[in-house]
C-alpha cells in the first residue's frame, strides 16, 4: 500500500524576532534561517519518518535542490515529483520567542500541482492506496474527487483554511486532521476541542476525526468511539510543522494497523518533540527518536 501526498514543497525564510509584529511595526530579527518546508513536504517527511511507504506529487522549481535533498535522504518517493525552471514555493515564517509564528506564503511551483497535473499519478495508482492532501495547492478539493472516483482512499489536512474546504468531499475521507481553528470553521461554532469532535463525528460518522488542542493533546473520534492523548510538557523552541508531524505519524500508526488511541498518542508525542526544534522539515523526528524520547 502506497500513501500518496498530494501538496506543496516551500522554501522556508524564517526570522527569529521576540514577539510576532504588530500592524505598522518594524523588528530586529535576531537570525534569518533558511529550511525545507511546506505543508506536504512536511507531511511527506513525517509520514515517511514514521514507517510510512510515501510518493510526493507535487512540483520543484530551479531553486529545489534543498527541497529534493530532505525529501530524499527522508526516504520520500518522487517518481511523481514534477520540475520546473521558475522559483519554488515560498514561506516567510516569524517564530517568536514563545515559539508561536505566523506565515505568508507565495505558491511558486506549487501552482503547478492541479488536478490536471496529477491525474496521471493518480489513475496508475492501486485501488485501496491512500491519497493525503493539504490546501497549499490549487483546489485540493477537485484532487480528493478526482482520487475518490480512482478508488483511493483520501485523508486531509485543510490547512490553511478556507470557505471552499466546505466544499470538499468531506464525508469520504477516511482521515480528517483539523486544529482548533479549523475544528471551529467546519463545526460552525468556536467550542471546546471534544465538543466540535462530537459535531463533526455526527456529521460524517464514518470518517477517522482528530482535533488538536495544542498543550492539551488531541481527540481522535469515529462515530461513536473517542480517544485522547495528552501532551507532554516542553519548553517549546518553534511550533512550525508540529501540525505536519502530527498528521504524518497518526496516519501512518493507523495504516500500519495501529490501534487509534497507540497512533494518536504517539503522533501527540512526534509533535511535543518537534516543537523542541528548529525549523520545519529538519523537526520532524524519525520514529526511533520518538520511541526513545522521554521528556
Amino acid at each position: 500500500m502506497t500513501i500518496f501526498c498530494v501538496g506543496s514543497c516551500n522554501i522556508d525564510l524564517v526570522l527569529r524576532v521576540p514577539h510576532l509584529v504588530r500592524p505598522g511595526e518594524t523588528l530586529a530579527a535576531a537570525a534569518c534561517e533558511q529550511h525545507p518546508g511546506g505543508k506536504g513536504l512536511n507531511q511527506s517527511v513525517a509520514l515517511a519518518r514514521a514507517g510510512g511507504s510515501v510518493q510526493h506529487v507535487g512540483c520543484l522549481g530551479g531553486d529545489g535542490a534543498i527541497l529534493e535533498a530532505v525529501l530524499t535522504v527522508s526516504g520520500v518517493g518522487l517518481d511523481a515529483m514534477m520540475r520546473q525552471s521558475g522559483p519554488s514555493g515560498t514561506a516567510m515564517i516569524q517564530v517568536a520567542e514563545d515559539g508561536e509564528n505566523a506565515i505568508v506564503i507565495a505558491a511558486g511551483s506549487n501552482a503547478a500541482v492541479t488536478v490536471e497535473a496529477v491525474d496521471g499519478v493518480l489513475a496508475a495508482a492501486e485501488p485501496g492506496d491512500l491519497v493525503v492532501m493539504q490546501n497549499e495547492t490549487p483546489d485540493p478539493g477537485a484532487v480528493l474527487r478526482r482520487a475518490r472516483g480512482y478508488g483511493l482512499r483520501i485523508a486531509a489536512n485543510p490547512a490553511p483554511m478556507t470557505a471552499a474546504v466546505a466544499a470538499w468531499p468531506l464525508a469520504e475521507l477516511s482521515y480528517l486532521v483539523l486544529n482548533h481553528d479549523e475544528a471551529a470553521a467546519l463545526a460552525g461554532s468556536d467550542d471546546t476541542a471534544v465538543a466540535m469532535l462530537d459535531v463533526l463525528c455526527a456529521r460524517y460518522p464514518l470518517v477517522l476525526i482528530a482535533v488538536t488542542d495544542g498543550a492539551q493533546g488531541a481527540h481522535l473520534g469515529r462515530g461513536a468511539e473517542r480517544w485522547h492523548a495528552a501532551a507532554p510538557r516542553v519548553a517549546a523552541l518553534d511550533t512550525v510543522a508540529a501540525g505536519d508531524t502530527f498528521t504524518g505519524y497518526l496516519i501512518a500508526g493507523c495504516e500500519r494497523g495501529d490501534d487509534p488511541g497507540a497512533a494518536l498518542a504517539e503522533a501527540v508525542h512526534a509533535a511535543a518533540l518537534a516543537v523542541t526544534r528548529a525549523g520545519a522539515a529538519p523537526s520532524i523526528p524519525t520514529r526511533d527518536e520518538v520511541l526513545a524520547w522521554s521528556p
